[in-house]
């Protein structure tokens, strides 16, 4: 079973790259909005990926992506751009009117990260909104430190 107490973690700020579509795992969305609104009424702001699937959805058709324009919640939505500042064409969008909405958009491709081998430095270039956001939500926390130490 996972933890859902975000609530117990000494933080203001957190990354979610994952998602998924509403319509095949309706008995998630009350166990995450429960802990989106714990997260909320603690302050924590979650920064979520868009999402790689621009060409076959958009964000109201995404869990937890669709929240990002409700005000129940605290999110910001990150798109994907390329190094040149050009958008990065597999990032899910939100529709006028509908639920979700990117707030920011940052490196998307090719993107330095971690790589999972046996040495401890290695790196390896990535590309997707999931490599995008953890940008967003490092200078977040740099721009508003936590206050809970």
């Amino acid at each position: 079973m996972v933890s859902l107490a975000f609530h117990d973690l000494v933080l203001d700020h957190t990354n979610n790259s994952s998602g998924w579509d509403k319509e095949q795992h309706p008995g998630k969305i009350a166990v995450l909005e429960h802990a989106l609104a714990e997260c909320k009424k603690d302050g924590v702001t979650l920064v979520i990926a868009a999402g790689n699937d621009g060409e076959l959805r958009t964000l109201d058709s995404l869990i937890p992506q669709t929240y990002g324009t409700d005000n129940r919640f605290e999110m910001i939505t990150v798109g994907g751009v390329d190094q040149t500042g050009k958008y990065y064409a597999h990032t899910v969008q939100g529709m006028e009117g509908q639920g979700g909405q990117v707030d920011v958009y940052a490196d998307a491709v090719q993107v330095v990260g971690a790589k999972h081998d046996d040495k401890d430095d290695s790196t390896a270039p990535v590309d997707g909104t999931s490599a995008a956001a953890p940008a967003i939500v490092s200078i977040q926390q740099y721009l508003q430190p936590s206050t809970r130490r």
